[in-house]
């Protein structure tokens, strides 16, 4: 039966070995440890491994040192060249933070590295900077690069965020009101905070000292050293010091993690902790506005005397109230929870976290709609007057509410699509109902509601029985096998379940398109194996258990619990065989593994191969589909037979693992002990890495052109073998357990603890254009856009032709490939090697050796006949024929561009300077200071376009011999521009896409969540573009709409138009091409 990923334990005894934790075995639910199953037959769980990520290995022996981690923890060793450390910028109990010039990249950046050195410091080190790097979000520092010094101190280097901390911007401030304006940076870090909870991540450390204030504004939380993901078990205590005084500031490093003043009750108690914690302290750090007491008191009652006196409203003191509540039960939920009431507090909506009378709600009116409520007064005033004037001043009176109202409710709006955008994280079925309630329909909105239609399921089915085993067969369909032994068909169009049979063994198969299966009635000694109704039974003779079942076209077999193997009939079974492992058949093909390690191929009962297999605990060792199969053999290799071909593949796979065949020849393989799933396409012979998950892997599944893997965190990855469009479907609330593929309705099932959803896996508009392994730059078309240069990180130059879909390499540098243009009919291309080398399509390749170090920004004029390019050494070159210097930049270049009619050219430094030369005077026209740090810049007709760092993008005009300021847009973050089309420009503020044009001060915004990787905007200036980790955007800007598509992305994730409705993806394995006219578009 391909594309079982079934989870159950037999009860028959044996021994447990010795690398296996004791656990039992009528507990089936996920956890991050290993479980160990009390019997191997086929339909038992796979072993399930730890997360990597949870296990911290074992203490060392007394007397050991201690200064090394588990090799778990092992980290690339950094040259001493790489940083030059300019000073301290701050330290703590475990690290130190310094301030650093990374030489390699050209940027300052903090260098955290350890120096409380010692097994348990090293491990949470370690830890801090693999769960902040799992962190992308505008309000938390990112992570660049994690390493170790030649002396083993392990450090990581990080954004530097240039500001003041929050405790010291409270301590500046002597009074409440002054206080208070800092209520919008709290918000940020409640926004933060509920990301990181959305990613089950916990900070445990919030407080005043770990929030920076950027000088742009912006507002990062940092120090994530006790941080924790809340699917992994418990952290290692001890090692460290005591617990400090309650208003020290210090963090405890001992059983007691956290700042004392900003601990929750069960926090400071040693309990284990929640999301609720972290609400708990950014309610410490709200009542820290609020009042000038540093620490509330234990009493609510005086705590909101205290409040009142100092004028605070009453929903702001309910909310603190909600957030302090000693009982964690009466708290928010999450942090999400609490920005989003203290979001409508700050809009004026009503919050969640209070109940109002009608005097409240009548006051709460009042207060957030003064000029209404001054307007009915004067209204009264003037009904004296005269009925004519009382009618206008109602009539105006009703409009001022009604436009007062309808900005409440945008508030709340605004607060729900935060709502859905951390829902979307654990289940974006709830977040598409919660989406479908909005009146708004913003650009945003229009994001969201996209990724939740891609990803939710579209029938849930609740189990009150945890779920042993799932299967499909054809002409049987789904169903699912509880722990209490009951068999259900799932109907997964109508997301309903039938129950079939009561009392049953784990032995359940399929035959003629009825389920097959073994019973043991209450009293019996021994099994029966029949079908449901109409009953057919086959005789089991005195078979006392069977734990699998397998129905051949021949015949029928059962492994009993003593591992014998029986041929079943109407006369009494026959015992084939002693000493069998696993067994797995279809249609005339069996395959077992023995207890000894030997595997044998059974066709028609015949021997055809017999080789040596793993004995392993996990239960889905070997697939069969029709006449193909699919196991490991010895020596970590994977034996896959189809359309009467043999491949063994060597993989470094040598402990538990599952894999899963399907008819059509794909292949799903997950390896437990490297906790990494892998599929192999039809008619391929190489493995190609499953799209990445950081979670754990709990099983895998194959059917027709899919393959999935399941994972701890309740998340199933399935992949488009042909297209390549990549799913990420969210919403169990605990680690999936079983997945099936339904083939022909396209359709997804897996299983959890209490649910079974279905999913729908449409075929994206994707198709894929040709094979490439090339983690691509640029995508560069020719001038008639029939063949397409790509520049590779690898080094190579490639050529696709769009025709044929074939693609060859051109020339190759010796380090990466970092730009590529057309010149004429050569494509020539710049590398870190310092090399130039172009190369005529099918001719000769010619090499310019440019004396100025590593190059960068290749760009080609109009018409392609001159190429422009930078050197590391200042200098900017030009090639028409031969290269030669033009200027001197100065500041090192990072970006030149030619004007639109070619006659200029302009450079940006890496300190922001910018230069603008005439290549037919031959002479520099014009400078400007034009920012102070690195960015981006564009021409747009006359005018030059430029971002930075420093958060602007500023467009300027050539004036004579002058760059004339004309206008300038500010952000809160870092604005790395891409480029402008005709009249409209893009750029990226920390994962926020902002649109926008020259003509109109309106900027659409879409907050991504992360890095754009890709960007480009259609010919016509349509269709915008944009790529992120595994997923495309799409926005119609004549339309209003968007579209979003998963993606098997690459490396560098580069997209680039061929034509007005068709878009080239680079995606992991090959060029894919995305057809816009058939996405599901969702409208704003």
């Amino acid at each position: 039966m391909p594309g079982l990923c079934r989870r159950n334990c037999d009860n028959a005894p044996r021994a447990r070995p010795a690398t296996e934790h004791p656990a039992n075995h009528h507990d089936r639910r996920p956890r991050s440890g290993p479980l160990s199953c009390t019997s191997p037959d086929v339909r038992s769980p796979r072993r399930l491994t730890r997360d990597p990520d949870s296990h911290v290995g074992p203490l060392p022996p007394a007397g050991a040192p201690a200064t090394a981690p588990t090799d778990e923890f092992a980290a690339p060793t950094t040259g001493p060249d790489r940083y030059e450390i300019l000073g301290e910028h701050g330290r703590g109990g475990l690290g130190r933070v310094s301030r650093a010039h990374d030489r390699l990249l050209g940027r300052d950046v903090a260098i955290k590295e350890l120096i409380s050195r010692g097994l348990i410091s090293e491990i949470r080190f370690l830890r801090e900077a693999l769960i902040t790097a799992r962190l992308e979000h505008p309000g938390i520092v990112p992570i660049h690069e994690a390493g170790r010094w030649p002396d083993g101190t392990p450090y990581y280097a990080m954004k530097l965020v240039a500001g003041r901390s929050l405790r010291d911007l409270l301590a500046a401030r002597a009074t409440v009101d002054e206080r208070i304006a800092l209520l919008d940076h709290v918000i940020a870090v409640a926004d933060a905070i509920a990301y990181a909870h959305g990613k089950n991540i916990i900070h445990r450390d919030l407080k005043p000292a770990n929030v920076i204030v950027g000088d742009f504004g912006e507002t990062v939380v940092i120090d994530w050293g006790l941080a924790k993901d809340l699917g992994e078990a418990d952290e290692l205590t001890g090692g460290g010091s005591p617990s400090p005084s309650p208003d020290d500031g210090l963090t405890a490093v001992g059983t007691v993690l956290g700042t004392p003043a900003y601990m929750s009750p069960e926090q400071e108690r040693g309990e284990p902790v929640d999301r609720r914690a972290d609400v708990f302290a950014i309610g410490a750090m709200l009542w820290e506005l609020c009042s000038l007491q540093k620490q509330p008191p234990a009493s609510t009652a005086q705590r909101r005397r205290a409040l009142r006196r100092a004028g605070i409203d009453e929903d702001l003191i309910a909310i603190i109230k909600q957030a302090l509540d000693p009982d964690p039960a009466r708290r928010y939920p999450h942090a999400g929870a609490l920005a989003a009431d203290l979001k409508a507090f700050t809009s004026g909506a009503r919050i969640a976290a209070r109940r109002y009378s009608l005097p409240a709600l009548l006051a709460h009116w009042t207060r957030r709609h003064r000029m209404f409520a001054v307007s009915a007064a004067v209204v009264v005033v003037l009904a004296a007057a005269g009925s004519v004037a009382y009618v206008r001043n109602v009539a105006a009176a009703r409009d001022r509410a009604d436009q007062a109202a309808a900005a409440a409710h945008q508030e709340r709006d605004r607060a729900v699509l935060s709502q859905a955008s951390l829902l979307l994280e654990k289940d974006p079925a709830q977040a598409r109902d919660l989406l479908a309630s909005l009146t708004l329909r913003s650009p945003q909105y229009a994001l969201l509601a996209s990724r939740a239609q891609r990803g939710a399921a579209i029938h849930v089915v609740a189990f009150p029985e945890d779920i042993d085993a799932m299967y499909r067969a054809p002409g049987a369909g789904i169903a699912v096998r509880t722990r209490d032994g009951e068999l259900h068909q799932i109907d997964p169009r109508a997301g309903t379940r039938r129950l079939v049979a009561r009392e049953l063994q784990p032995g359940v198969t399929a035959r003629a398109g009825s389920w097959l299966y073994a019973r043991k009635l209450f009293g019996d000694r021994t099994v029966s194996v029949s079908t449901p109704a109409p009953a057919r039974a086959l005789d089991a003779g005195a078979l006392d258990g069977i734990s699998a079942l397998v129905a051949l076209r021949g015949a029928v077999y059962a492994l009993d619990r003593h591992k014998d193997l029986y041929r079943l009939g109407q006369q009494a079974p026959v015992l084939v065989r002693r000493g069998v492992h696993h067994i797995a058949g279809d249609g005339a093909l069996l395959v077992l593994c023995t207890l000894d390690g030997t595997l044998e191929v059974l066709r028609d009962e015949a021997l055809v191969v017999r080789r040596r297999c793993p004995v392993v605990q996990s239960p889905y060792a070997i697939a069969v589909a029709g006449d193909d199969y699919a196991t490991m053999t010895e020596g970590g290799v994977l034996t896959i037979a189809r359309a009467g071909q043999t491949v063994d593949i060597q993989t470094e796979n040598h402990g538990e693992y599952e894999v899963a065949l399907a008819r059509t020849g794909v292949v799903a393989f997950g390896g437990y002990e490297r906790n990494a799933g892998w599929l192999l396409r039809p008619g391929e012979t190489a493995l190609e890495s499953a799209p990445p998950h950081a979670a754990t892997l709990s099983c895998v599944a194959a059917g027709g052109r899919f393959a999935a893997w399941g994972y701890f965190d309740g998340t199933v990855i399935a992949a488009d073998t042909v297209s390549g469009a990549v799913w990420q479907l969210k919403g169990h609330a605990e680690g999936v357990t079983h997945i099936v593929i339904d083939d022909e309705s396209e359709q997804l099932v897996s299983a959890s603890v209490g649910d079974v959803r279905v999913w729908d896996l449409k075929a994206p508009p994707i198709t894929r254009a040709a094979p490439s392994t090339c983690a691509a730059h640029h995508i560069q078309f020719s001038a008639d856009r029939t063949r397409a240069a790509l520049d590779c990180r690898g080094g190579s130059v490639l050529l696709w032709s769009v025709a044929s879909g074939a693609v060859t390499e051109l020339h190759r540098h010796a380090g990466h490939a970092v730009g590529v243009r057309w010149l004429g009919d050569q494509v020539c291309s710049i590398g870190w090697d310092g090399k130039l080398l172009c190369t005529v399509p099918g001719g000769a390749t010619r090499s310019y050796d440019i004396d100025g170090g590593r190059l960068a920004s290749l760009v080609a004029d109009p018409r392609h006949d001159v190429l422009a390019f930078a050197s590391v050494d200042g200098r900017i070159w030009k090639l028409d024929g031969e290269p030669h210097g033009l200027y001197q930049h100065g500041a090192v270049p990072v970006r030149v561009e030619f004007s639109p009619d070619g006659h200029r050219l302009a450079s940006l430094g890496r300190d922001g300077s910018l230069i603008v030369f005439d290549l037919t005077g031959n002479r520099i026209v014009a400078r400007a200071a034009a920012h102070s740090g690195v960015g981006s810049m564009s021409w747009s007709g006359e005018e030059i376009w430029s971002s930075s760092i420093d958060g602007a993008l500023r467009w300027w005009r050539l004036d004579g011999d002058a760059l004339r300021l004309r206008a300038q847009i500010q952000q809160g973050g870092p604005f790395w521009f891409a480029r402008v089309v005709g009249e409209i420009w893009l750029g990226e503020v920390d994962g926020v896409l902002l649109i926008g044009r020259a003509s109109d001060p309106a900027t659409l915004r879409l907050e991504l969540g992360k890095h754009a990787e890709g960007l480009d905007v259609s010919a016509d200036g349509r269709y915008v573009a944009v790529s992120v980790a595994n997923e495309i955007a799409i926005i119609d800007l004549r339309a209003h709409r968007l579209a979003t598509l998963g993606i098997d992305s690459s490396d560098t994730n580069q997209i680039a138009f061929l034509d007005p409705v068709t878009l080239v993806a680079n995606a992991a394995t090959a060029l894919k091409l995305v057809h816009l006219d058939r996405l599901d578009f969702v409208a704003f």
